[in-house]
Parts: C-alpha cells; sequence; structure tokens
C-alpha cells in the first residue's frame, strides 16, 4: 500500500486487492463483492484500509498470508451456500442442538480455523456486517461515558472487544467468555494487549463473576444455542440494573453451527421481550438486494442489532 496514497484510496486499494485474491478462485463471488462493495460510501474504505492491515499483521505473526485468510473465506463461503441449499429445500438448519455443533465445529481444530479466520474476512468484505460494526460504533460511543465494567459473550475473533477498548476510556475491566478455545486464542491475539482485559475459557450458564457489568455485547450468538430466551436470560444475572446490551443476530442464515432460527425481526423481538429487556435502539440490514417483496419470500438473511435494557418491573 503506498505511503503517498489518503486513507480513502488506501482503502479501496486495500479492497480491490483482497477482491482480485477472491476472484482467483471464484470470480462470480468476487464481482458480487464489488458490486456491493465499491457501492459503499468513503467512511468503509476509511475503516477497510487500517482492518485490513491489522488482519495482515495477525496473519504475519501467525506465519499465515492473506491468501490463506482468503482460502479459509471461500471454504466458510463453500459451506453457507451448501446449508443454504439444504435450508431452501427443508426450511429448517441443518443442527438442532449445540451437542451436535460442539462436536461438528467448535471441538474441531481444523474447522475452526478456516471458519474463524473466514469470519475475520466478512467483517470487511460482507456490506452488512459492517454496517452494523458502524451501528455498534454509535451506540456505544453514546453509552461509553458510564461504562466501567465491559463484557463479551462469544466474542469470536473479538474485533468488538478490540474497539471498544479504544472507545471506551473510563473502562477498568473488559472480560471475554467464549465456550471454543481457538476462539479464544484468535482473540487474544488479535486484540492489542491491554492489562484491563481478560479472557474466560467457560460456558456462560456456568460461568461465574462477581463484578456486576455496565455494558454487554453479544454479537450473533443467539442463533447458535437451542434456547436463546434463556442466554439472554443469564446476561441479566451479570448486568447492572441500569447496563446496557448489544446483541446482533440473523433471521434465515443456515451456517454449519446455526441451531436456532430465527424467521423475521419480530421473532426475535419476542425473544428479546420473552427475557425481560425493552429495545432502545434497534437495526436490521438485508445481506441481499432485491425488491421487498422478495426478501422475505426468498428467506433472504436480515442482520438485526439493537442496543437493550433490562426491564426493571
Amino acid at each position: 500500500m503506498s505511503a503517498t496514497l489518503d486513507p480513502i484510496s488506501s482503502g479501496r486499494q486495500a479492497v480491490t486487492g483482497l477482491i482480485e485474491e477472491v476472484a482467483k478462485t471464484n470470480p462470480v463471488h468476487a464481482k458480487k463483492l464489488e458490486r456491493f462493495l465499491m457501492a459503499l460510501g468513503d467512511d468503509y474504505f476509511e475503516f477497510a484500509g487500517p482492518f485490513i492491515h491489522r488482519i495482515e499483521t495477525y496473519l504475519t505473526a501467525r506465519g499465515h498470508t492473506l491468501e490463506f485468510a482468503v482460502k479459509c473465506y471461500l471454504n466458510m463461503i463453500a459451506d453457507v451456500t451448501m446449508e443454504h441449499v439444504r435450508f431452501l429445500r427443508s426450511g429448517r438448519y441443518t443442527s438442532t442442538s449445540f451437542a451436535e455443533v460442539n462436536e461438528r465445529v467448535y471441538g474441531n481444530p481444523k474447522v475452526m480455523s478456516y471458519y474463524m479466520h473466514g469470519l475475520l474476512l466478512s467483517q470487511v468484505l460482507w456490506a452488512h456486517h459492517y454496517k452494523m460494526l458502524r451501528f455498534f460504533h454509535s451506540g456505544l460511543e453514546k453509552r461509553a461515558a458510564g461504562i466501567k465494567h465491559y463484557m463479551e459473550v462469544g466474542g469470536g475473533h473479538g474485533m468488538f472487544l478490540a474497539d471498544a477498548l479504544g472507545m471506551v476510556k473510563g473502562g477498568e475491566t473488559f472480560t471475554m467468555v467464549d465456550i471454543s478455545p481457538a476462539s479464544l486464542e484468535m482473540a487474544q491475539e488479535f486484540v492489542p494487549h491491554d492489562p484491563r482485559t481478560a479472557f474466560k475459557l467457560a460456558d456462560v450458564f456456568a460461568y461465574e463473576h462477581g463484578e456486576k457489568m455496565d455494558f454487554i455485547t453479544m454479537g450473533e450468538v443467539m442463533e447458535h444455542v437451542e434456547d436463546p430466551v434463556a442466554l439472554l436470560a443469564r446476561l441479566r444475572t451479570f448486568l447492572k440494573d441500569d447496563g446496557r446490551v448489544f446483541i446482533t443476530t440473523p433471521t434465515n442464515a443456515p451456517a454449519i453451527d446455526h441451531i436456532f432460527l430465527f424467521t423475521s425481526a419480530e421473532h426475535i423481538r419476542q425473544v428479546i421481550h420473552a427475557a425481560g429487556y425493552d429495545i432502545e435502539e434497534e437495526l436490521g440490514i438485508w445481506s441481499e438486494e432485491m425488491p421487498p417483496e422478495q426478501l422475505e419470500k426468498n428467506k433472504v438473511t436480515l442482520l438485526y442489532g439493537a442496543f437493550l435494557k433490562p426491564r426493571l418491573s
């Protein structure tokens, strides 16, 4: 990347290079990425350049290259495509229990390696992931002054945690809880070293934490459990009465480790309310571009995000 380029041009160059790498193996998917990403605004490219550089730095430290990450991403895309075909035929996700996906995915280091690296690239290659990240940033910025104790549940590669460390200036503790050793290992290398952080390998239903949290983030976890109401209710036990939770979860999103099928944004809202929360802000982003009447008919994925507050009465 040329040092003479401005941040927007540098970002465009980095994204173009990434798409060109995808095109070597999957030119059709690369064309789709180009159509979606090049239509985004300058703010996307300002984000994309530094984020791709962070990924390259992380990969180099592990003895990998960006080409390796792209191969992982395309393996993940192949999985998603196969799961989507099955989903359209059956109307169900392939797995229905945590035990199945734990054996199939989380307990399989080879699968977790390509899956987690693929998900990391999706943060910059999927427009709806980027737009949700922007929603998280804007909402966290408005609430950051009151946050001293921050928790992330199922943090995966640690991107939300890394950003929170930079945004929550008064934060005293930042705790990430994840059930996957591979996820925690990746997060500990991707997240900048900070003595305020703690990484805990635990099932959140069994995990105990003495300090009540001001803010909890849980990105795309609810679809991975059998009972999302119970999961959200469990988070309430870690949260201060005036604390807040940020969640994201998709509708109609078949994947190798998805269990609970959300069929609509309203379905997600029902789960949120049943768990004892009210919605302060919400955003829904479709993963494809097509006429509105075709989106639900074709079971297109909607990525839903919301800032929640506990209901006290």
